[in-house]
Protein backbone atom coordinates (compact mmCIF):
# COMPACT_ATOMS: atom_id res chain seq x y z
CA UNK A 1 0.00 0.00 0.00
CA UNK A 2 1.34 3.17 -0.94
CA UNK A 3 2.25 6.09 1.70
CA UNK A 4 -0.23 8.69 0.58
CA UNK A 5 -3.27 6.28 0.81
CA UNK A 6 -2.03 5.11 4.12
CA UNK A 7 -1.99 8.81 4.93
CA UNK A 8 -5.05 10.29 3.96
CA UNK A 9 -7.05 7.19 5.86
CA UNK A 10 -5.43 8.51 8.62
CA UNK A 11 -5.81 11.92 9.40
CA UNK A 12 -9.61 11.87 8.30
CA UNK A 13 -10.38 10.80 11.80
CA UNK A 14 -10.43 12.37 14.97
CA UNK A 15 -10.16 9.10 17.19
CA UNK A 16 -6.60 9.16 19.84
CA UNK A 17 -4.33 6.65 19.87
CA UNK A 18 -2.98 6.08 23.09
CA UNK A 19 0.21 3.94 23.54
CA UNK A 20 1.54 2.44 26.39
CA UNK A 21 5.24 1.53 25.88
CA UNK A 22 8.03 1.58 28.74
CA UNK A 23 11.09 1.60 25.82
CA UNK A 24 11.71 5.62 25.97
CA UNK A 25 13.35 5.72 22.30
CA UNK A 26 10.44 3.30 20.98
CA UNK A 27 7.86 5.48 22.29
CA UNK A 28 9.32 8.32 20.79
CA UNK A 29 9.96 7.05 17.64
CA UNK A 30 6.27 5.87 17.11
CA UNK A 31 4.66 8.68 18.10
CA UNK A 32 6.91 11.01 15.72
CA UNK A 33 5.47 8.58 13.02
CA UNK A 34 1.94 8.83 13.97
CA UNK A 35 1.69 12.24 14.29
CA UNK A 36 3.50 12.73 11.19
CA UNK A 37 0.05 10.74 9.39
CA UNK A 38 -1.78 13.43 11.60
CA UNK A 39 -3.13 11.29 14.36
CA UNK A 40 -3.74 12.79 17.33
CA UNK A 41 -1.29 10.66 20.24
CA UNK A 42 -0.93 10.43 23.81
CA UNK A 43 1.62 8.18 25.13
CA UNK A 44 2.41 6.79 28.51
CA UNK A 45 5.56 4.88 30.16
CA UNK A 46 3.73 2.72 32.27
CA UNK A 47 -0.06 1.37 32.93
CA UNK A 48 -0.16 2.83 36.10
CA UNK A 49 -0.02 6.35 34.45
CA UNK A 50 -2.30 5.29 31.46
CA UNK A 51 -4.84 4.22 33.89
CA UNK A 52 -4.89 7.51 36.05
CA UNK A 53 -4.91 9.79 32.87
CA UNK A 54 -7.78 7.35 31.58
CA UNK A 55 -9.60 8.25 34.99
CA UNK A 56 -9.75 11.85 34.57
CA UNK A 57 -10.47 11.66 30.97
CA UNK A 58 -13.62 10.41 29.45
CA UNK A 59 -11.64 9.68 26.07
CA UNK A 60 -14.19 7.19 24.16
CA UNK A 61 -13.05 7.25 20.70
CA UNK A 62 -9.71 5.95 20.74
CA UNK A 63 -7.52 2.82 19.92
CA UNK A 64 -4.87 1.84 21.78
CA UNK A 65 -1.23 0.43 20.92
CA UNK A 66 0.10 -1.83 24.27
CA UNK A 67 3.55 -3.59 24.61
CA UNK A 68 2.66 -6.82 25.79
CA UNK A 69 5.63 -6.82 28.25
CA UNK A 70 5.96 -4.00 30.80
CA UNK A 71 7.19 -3.22 34.45
CA UNK A 72 3.90 -3.56 36.46
CA UNK A 73 1.58 -6.00 34.57
CA UNK A 74 1.14 -7.22 30.96
CA UNK A 75 -0.69 -6.90 28.21
CA UNK A 76 -3.06 -9.16 28.99
CA UNK A 77 -3.63 -7.47 32.56
CA UNK A 78 -4.19 -3.81 30.81
CA UNK A 79 -6.79 -5.68 28.51
CA UNK A 80 -8.83 -7.33 31.04
CA UNK A 81 -9.17 -3.91 33.72
CA UNK A 82 -10.09 -2.07 30.89
CA UNK A 83 -12.73 -4.42 30.28
CA UNK A 84 -13.45 -5.02 34.19
CA UNK A 85 -13.92 -1.23 34.14
CA UNK A 86 -16.04 -1.17 30.87
CA UNK A 87 -13.55 0.71 29.11
CA UNK A 88 -12.92 -1.73 26.12
CA UNK A 89 -11.12 -0.11 23.49
CA UNK A 90 -9.34 -1.72 20.16
CA UNK A 91 -6.17 -2.66 20.96
CA UNK A 92 -3.08 -3.35 18.78
CA UNK A 93 -0.52 -5.68 21.07
CA UNK A 94 3.18 -5.33 20.17
CA UNK A 95 6.09 -7.33 21.39
CA UNK A 96 9.74 -8.69 20.44
CA UNK A 97 9.45 -11.38 22.76
CA UNK A 98 5.95 -13.10 23.67
CA UNK A 99 4.97 -16.15 23.10
CA UNK A 100 2.28 -17.48 20.58
CA UNK A 101 0.01 -18.46 23.63
CA UNK A 102 -0.15 -14.60 24.37
CA UNK A 103 -0.84 -13.66 21.00
CA UNK A 104 -3.52 -15.81 20.35
CA UNK A 105 -5.19 -15.19 24.39
CA UNK A 106 -4.95 -11.66 23.37
CA UNK A 107 -6.54 -11.98 20.14
CA UNK A 108 -9.63 -14.01 22.13
CA UNK A 109 -10.47 -11.30 24.64
CA UNK A 110 -10.96 -8.91 21.34
CA UNK A 111 -7.16 -7.57 20.10
CA UNK A 112 -7.07 -6.41 16.76
CA UNK A 113 -3.84 -6.94 15.65
CA UNK A 114 -0.34 -8.37 16.67
CA UNK A 115 2.76 -6.90 15.95
CA UNK A 116 5.95 -8.13 16.26
CA UNK A 117 9.20 -6.27 17.14
CA UNK A 118 10.69 -4.86 14.87
CA UNK A 119 7.86 -3.73 12.35
CA UNK A 120 7.79 -1.36 9.93
CA UNK A 121 5.79 1.93 9.68
CA UNK A 122 3.36 0.30 6.78
CA UNK A 123 2.69 -2.52 9.43
CA UNK A 124 1.81 -0.22 12.33
CA UNK A 125 -0.27 1.98 9.86
CA UNK A 126 -2.22 -0.75 8.67
CA UNK A 127 -3.14 -2.27 11.79
CA UNK A 128 -4.20 1.24 13.23
CA UNK A 129 -6.43 1.97 10.27
CA UNK A 130 -8.16 -1.50 10.65
CA UNK A 131 -8.72 -0.93 14.34
CA UNK A 132 -10.24 2.72 13.69
CA UNK A 133 -12.53 0.49 11.20
CA UNK A 134 -13.49 -1.39 13.41
CA UNK A 135 -14.16 1.37 16.39
CA UNK A 136 -16.21 2.94 13.37
CA UNK A 137 -18.31 0.10 12.75
CA UNK A 138 -19.03 -0.63 16.47
CA UNK A 139 -19.97 2.92 16.94
CA UNK A 140 -22.78 2.70 14.15
CA UNK A 141 -24.11 -0.21 15.29
CA UNK A 142 -24.31 1.62 18.62
CA UNK A 143 -27.04 3.96 17.13
CA UNK A 144 -29.27 1.13 17.28
CA UNK A 145 -29.31 1.50 21.03
CA UNK A 146 -30.58 4.08 20.85
CA UNK A 147 -34.78 4.58 22.17
CA UNK A 148 -36.90 6.02 19.96
CA UNK A 149 -37.57 9.36 22.19
CA UNK A 150 -33.55 9.25 22.31
CA UNK A 151 -33.16 9.19 18.30
CA UNK A 152 -36.24 11.68 18.00
CA UNK A 153 -34.09 14.27 20.23
CA UNK A 154 -30.63 13.15 18.05
CA UNK A 155 -33.00 13.83 15.18
CA UNK A 156 -33.85 17.35 16.43
CA UNK A 157 -30.51 18.23 17.28
CA UNK A 158 -29.37 17.54 13.68
CA UNK A 159 -31.55 20.13 12.43
CA UNK A 160 -29.56 22.29 14.72
CA UNK A 161 -32.01 22.21 17.43
CA UNK A 162 -31.01 23.76 20.91
CA UNK A 163 -31.88 21.61 23.88
CA UNK A 164 -34.62 24.54 24.89
CA UNK A 165 -36.16 24.39 21.70
CA UNK A 166 -36.37 20.98 21.67
CA UNK A 167 -37.86 20.65 24.99
CA UNK A 168 -40.80 22.69 24.30
CA UNK A 169 -41.27 20.98 21.45
CA UNK A 170 -42.04 17.41 22.89
CA UNK A 171 -43.65 18.93 26.16
CA UNK A 172 -40.68 18.21 27.96
CA UNK A 173 -38.01 19.63 30.76
CA UNK A 174 -35.07 20.72 29.76
CA UNK A 175 -32.96 18.58 32.33
CA UNK A 176 -34.83 15.78 30.47
CA UNK A 177 -33.09 16.73 26.95
CA UNK A 178 -30.05 16.84 28.60
CA UNK A 179 -30.62 13.39 30.22
CA UNK A 180 -31.74 12.16 26.90
CA UNK A 181 -28.43 14.09 25.56
CA UNK A 182 -26.26 12.44 27.92
CA UNK A 183 -27.67 9.16 26.99
CA UNK A 184 -26.73 9.37 23.29
CA UNK A 185 -23.28 10.11 23.64
CA UNK A 186 -22.60 7.13 26.66
CA UNK A 187 -24.47 4.67 24.42
CA UNK A 188 -23.20 5.81 20.98
CA UNK A 189 -19.56 6.02 22.37
CA UNK A 190 -19.21 9.24 20.87
CA UNK A 191 -17.51 12.49 22.29
CA UNK A 192 -19.59 15.37 21.03
CA UNK A 193 -23.28 15.41 19.90
CA UNK A 194 -21.64 16.51 16.44
CA UNK A 195 -19.98 12.87 16.45
CA UNK A 196 -23.21 11.75 17.72
CA UNK A 197 -24.88 12.74 14.43
CA UNK A 198 -22.74 12.08 11.98
CA UNK A 199 -22.60 8.68 13.35
CA UNK A 200 -26.01 8.22 12.46
CA UNK A 201 -25.92 9.66 8.81
CA UNK A 202 -23.42 6.97 8.48
CA UNK A 203 -25.67 4.13 9.82
CA UNK A 204 -28.66 5.76 7.88
CA UNK A 205 -26.38 6.01 4.63
CA UNK A 206 -25.30 2.95 4.93
CA UNK A 207 -28.56 1.16 6.02
CA UNK A 208 -29.58 2.52 2.21
CA UNK A 209 -26.47 0.88 0.54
Amino acid sequence: MKKESLQSAAVSTDTQILLVEDDQPLRFMLCHTLKRYGFMTRDFADPNTFFNWLAINPTTRACLLLDMRLPSMDGLEVQRKLDALGRPMPIIFMSGNSHISEAIAGMKLGAIDFLIKPFDETSLIQAINRSLGHLSQKQQKNIYRLTPREALVLDHIARGMKSEQIATLLGLSVRTIKMHRSNILHKTGANTMTEAVLLANESARTATI
